[in-house]
């Protein structure tokens, strides 16, 4: 399974890339945004990058008018980023993407194909309790 998956990483990064016109770290960015505002150094542990790094990539998406940096009222030493309209266009325009299917997967019939999303579909909802 773990073949098959890092076999196929790739594909889904591409068709990312492809629809977004940006780098994959960007995008994994935005996702991280997805659920609600972040500090900053939240969002860099999510994405396992140091500060330095992240505060380029904030920068650059900030600068997209992807997403909003402010202060947080709280603590002025952190900043809170949050997704802004187009960086939400962004997201859901990629979860609308259709399934890069691994051409492995093309030996599967309708039925076993339909068996196998289940599957995998009931993985990724229990993934989520």
């Amino acid at each position: 399974m773990a073949t098959l998956v890092m076999d196929n990483k790739a594909v889904w990064r591409d068709a990312v890339v492809a629809a977004t016109g940006m780098p994959f770290s960007r995008f994994r960015a935005l996702r991280r945004l997805e659920a609600g505002p972040l500090a900053q150094s939240e969002l860099a542990a999510r994405l396992g990058v140091d500060g330095p790094a992240t505060s380029v990539l904030v920068g650059e998406l900030v600068d997209d008018d992807l997403v909003l940096r402010a202060t947080d009222p709280a603590d002025r030493r952190r900043n809170l980023l949050e997704l802004t309209d187009a960086g939400r266009a962004v997201v859901a325009g990629v979860r609308a993407l259709p399934d890069a299917v691994p051409s492995l997967l093309g030996v599967l019939d309708d039925d076993e194909a339909a068996t196998l999303h289940r599957i995998l579909q009931r993985l990724h909802d229990g993934d989520r309790s």
